[in-house]
């Protein structure tokens, strides 16, 4: 196990499609081979002791980093079955389901997993990226609030707090998640350029509201007055 770890084999569960793709496609033939030996020591493991969901877990983690996602979620399930108050095991088989964009069921589980363990950010941070999915911004403001609350020093879950306030319009509520997330990583690249992009659209935002303010506050011509003016 530990060289399977150096390996970088057995990881947290991916909370992304992208993360995961680029896990596997950058898999050397070497640490393939390794892989296949893993998962076959860990499938023996599982056929020895069947009520052992450690070795479960490992299996699933194992078969998701070679790509057969739903041979891991039938693991993670298995786990799950066998021990169903694991925050760990619903938190692995959610992010399996994220990895094939099966949000709603991703989001089933994350939820299951913090009702057994509420202390994580990292549980709440990957439920609003699955609720973000669906386009269920006020649910991820929420939880990626809550993420923060958790852990405030992560300029990731900053930046994804400002992408919901982005995607809802409340751009200065953006505009301090973005800085936010650049205080506490000034190299995060995407969150600097986010950060500019989304100033200028509060600037032109603030420009339009003062001219619509403007025109409104415009005295209407005295036709009238003019009318009478004319007659005398």
């Amino acid at each position: 196990e530990e060289v399977l770890k150096k390996k970088n084999l057995i990881n947290p569960p991916f909370s992304s499609e992208t993360q995961f793709l680029t896990a596997v496609t950058s898999q050397k033939t070497e640490e393939l081979e390794l892989l296949d030996d893993a998962i076959f020591k860990y499938r023996q493991e599982v056929e020895n002791n069947p009520n052992n969901c450690e070795f479960y877990k490992k299996l699933g983690q194992l078969l998701q980093k070679k790509g057969s996602i739903n041979e891991a979620i039938e693991v993670y399930s298995t786990a799950v079955k066998l021990s169903p108050e694991s925050a760990d095991f619903h938190h692995h088989l959610g992010a399996a389901f994220a990895v094939i964009q099966r949000w709603d069921e991703a989001i089933v589980e994350y939820r299951k997993a913090i009702d057994f363990h509420d202390k994580s950010p990292f549980i709440y941070n990957h439920l609003g990226e699955a609720q973000a999915k669906l386009r269920l911004w006020s649910e991820a403001i929420a939880s990626y609030q809550k993420a923060i609350e958790l852990d405030p020093d992560y300029a990731n879950y900053h930046y994804n707090l400002a992408e919901a306030f982005e995607q809802t319009g409340k751009l200065k509520q953006a505009i301090s998640s973005y800085q936010k997330a650049v205080e506490l990583n000034p190299k995060f690249t995407k969150a600097v350029k986010r950060l500019e992009e989304t100033r200028i659209k509060q600037a032109a935002a603030d420009a339009a509201y003062l001219h619509r303010k403007n025109e409104l506050a415009t005295p209407e011509t005295d036709y009238e007055g003019c009318l009478d003016a004319v007659s005398s």
